[in-house]
């Protein structure tokens, strides 16, 4: 009896704790009871999860596998156990904790898990065959649609995505529940679709159902933003913080309306009122880093930049390093691990800062593309040694602590906060730092050189899936507008252009490709090929950040959605010295743009 009373208050300090927020009062609690009650399954499991809260994973994962011992028939510790293992990005090991949980009992938690997980490792069909089985099994259950649909859209199975929330849909109507995810996926998939009116409508279905859900109302400003018409979705933004001014994402989609018409300052603004309502908001701090980086309050800009790892997709897809090493805090050392992240074009932008590096340690190891290995090697020499980024950071594998190339380590951005904190710090390598490949220059030489012409490098468009459509400008009216006397365009787009070579042969543009030339995968010889053309003409892509990188004259074409590492104002890159940028504001056309483009060239 005083044993059972013991344990009842140990449970009941525990339980206010936890409720209260102490976690680690809380995990002091349990620490104690288990040197009383060591056998207890469920005070393990009541462990791994203050430690998971506690980000403790290791410990965590230790303290579900001894649940696991004690209690092998419990469903809910393999879940929890999948659930520390996907934290910590063992996906596969994952999957088969969430399998044998489902094997157990049914659990939507287990189901989500194995979604997640299979997801972060591109198995679509694996998890798709599960999810259809699980469908069977509950037919009913609206969730499963929504989790289907989630990974038709992730496999880019548009039509089957759709169809999946729709059955979902159909099920929430028939159990007439309330909040309808089913609906807002399917408004969020007609958003990503641009498919505008269909969105509209169908948040007009939802709001006669209740006409002060704050999503859908979200939804409708979010729709004349992505449908270019920013002033109509402000007002409407605004009403509904009249109506109810503590809505946190109202003010966070206020301030990116503001953003995408390049009023930063009002959009720093509007991300502060959402902070004030929610300040632990990663995304909120991110974008207003963002803003503050594209008005050059670098320093500001980079302290808030920080979150920008704990925001999801698709505001950021990095993953962080798995990795015990301390990270750097600014202070000389020997031995440094910088870690790529985002896309190709930041790791080139953020590779400006290795030779300021070199102050500050005696190697330098980066993990990165490896088809920016060769590059790296040869411009830094013996300073810098390279890593896989496939290998380290796509597939989340551990890396140990190993001195010949770990004393510490950072992610490249975060270097900045040291060594970029106003204009005048990017002075150092602004003209230039990678070295083209002597031995590619001298392969494309004859091919790309003309003594009669002007050679121009041209690159048109972005493929980033997300905002490439709007960064791109069309090829014909550019190649026709800088067309001239004795000049010639050489062809730098990566992607298939067929078609445009078609156009350009049709309307006499001495356009030239280089047949053999990967612009996507050989870096090498893209360095190459620009370091041979007299000037580069492009829109802010990959092929800017090469062009930038080894200080080739290089014009940058920017529609009026630009982002924060071009700045919002100035014709000049702080990244790169001989880039001039043209911004084309909202109410300009882009032919006036290329015309200016030509005068400034001087093409006759």
């Amino acid at each position: 009896m005083d044993k059972q009373k013991n344990l009842n208050d140990i449970m009941t300090k525990f339980n206010n704790f936890w409720i209260n927020g102490q976690k680690k009062d809380a995990e002091i609690v349990i620490k104690r009871a288990l040197r009383i009650y060591p056998k207890m399954h469920q005070l393990w499991t009541y462990r791994g999860i203050v430690c998971a809260s506690l980000e403790k994973f290791e410990e965590a994962k230790k303290s579900f596998c001894k649940a696991i011992e004690l209690n092998p028939n419990s469903p809910e510790n393999f879940t929890n156990l999948g659930n520390v293992l996907l934290s910590t990005q063992r996906y596969e090991k994952a999957i088969k904790q969430f399998e044998i949980s489902l094997v157990k009992k049914f659990d939507m938690n287990a189901v989500k898990g194995l979604v997640q997980s299979s997801l972060a490792i591109e198995d679509f069909d694996g998890v798709i065959l599960k999810l259809e089985e699980s469908k069977d099994t509950t037919p009913v259950n609206q969730e499963i649609h929504i989790l289907l649909g989630d990974v038709y859209l992730a496999k880019g199975e548009i039509d089957l995505a759709e169809q999946s929330y729709r059955e979902g849909l159909e099920l929430e109507l028939q159990k007439n529940i309330a909040e309808t995810k089913s609906a807002k996926k399917l408004v969020q998939l007609y958003l990503q679709e641009e498919k505008y009116e269909i969105a509209n409508a169908l948040c007009d279905k939802l709001l006669h159902r209740d006409k002060r859900d704050i999503v859908v109302l979200n939804f409708k400003g979010i729709i004349l933003q992505e449908s270019d018409q920013h002033e109509a979705a402000i007002k409407h933004f605004n009403q509904m913080i009249q109506t109810d001014h503590y809505n946190s994402l109202t003010h966070q989609f206020l301030g990116a309306c503001y953003v995408d018409i390049g009023e930063l300052t009002q959009a720093i603004d509007a991300f502060n009122q959402s902070l004030s309502i929610n300040p632990n908001n990663p995304t909120v701090k991110t974008l207003k880093a963002q803003c503050n980086l594209g008005l050059g309050k670098f320093n500001e800009g980079w302290k808030d930049y920080e979150f920008r790892f704990d925001c999801p997709p698709p505001l950021w897809t990095s993953k962080k390093l798995d990795s015990k090493i301390i990270e750097w805090r600014g202070d000389r050392c020997k031995n440094l691990l910088v870690w790529a992240e985002q896309g190709i074009g930041d790791e080139i932008m953020y590779l400006s800062l290795v030779s300021d590096l070199k102050n500050y340690c005696n190697k330098l190891t980066v993990i990165c593309d490896r088809r920016l290995h060769k590059v790296l090697r040869r411009s830094f020499g013996p300073f810098v040694s390279t890593m896989d980024k496939d290998k380290f950071l796509s597939t989340g594998k551990k890396i140990g602590h190993n001195p010949n190339y770990s004393d510490y380590q950072i992610p490249m951005a975060s270097v900045c906060k040291f060594l970029r904190p106003d204009l005048q710090s990017f002075q150092s390598a602004q003209h230039g730092y990678f070295v083209a490949c002597a031995k590619e220059v001298i392969k494309w030489a004859p091919i790309v050189r003309d003594d009669k012409s002007r050679v121009i490098g041209v690159s048109w468009k972005s493929l980033n899936p997300m905002i490439g459509k709007k960064k791109s400008v069309d090829p014909i009216e550019l190649l026709t507008s800088l067309n001239g006397d004795n000049v010639k365009f050489v062809n730098l787009q990566y992607g298939n252009t067929d078609a445009e070579q078609a156009v350009f042969r049709d309307k006499n543009i001495n356009f030239q490709t280089l047949y053999g030339l990967d612009a996507h995968n050989d870096l090498e010889a893209m360095l190459a090929v620009i370091s041979l053309c007299d000037e580069i003409v492009t829109v802010s892509n990959v092929t800017a950040h090469l062009a930038g990188s080894i200080g080739k004259k290089s014009s940058v074409l920017l529609s009026e959605k630009t982002d924060w590492r071009w700045q919002i104002k100035g014709y000049s890159s702080c990244w790169y010295a001989n880039t001039q940028l043209y911004r084309k504001s909202k109410f300009e056309t882009w032919d006036n743009m290329f015309k200016q483009l030509k005068l400034d060239m001087e093409i006759e």
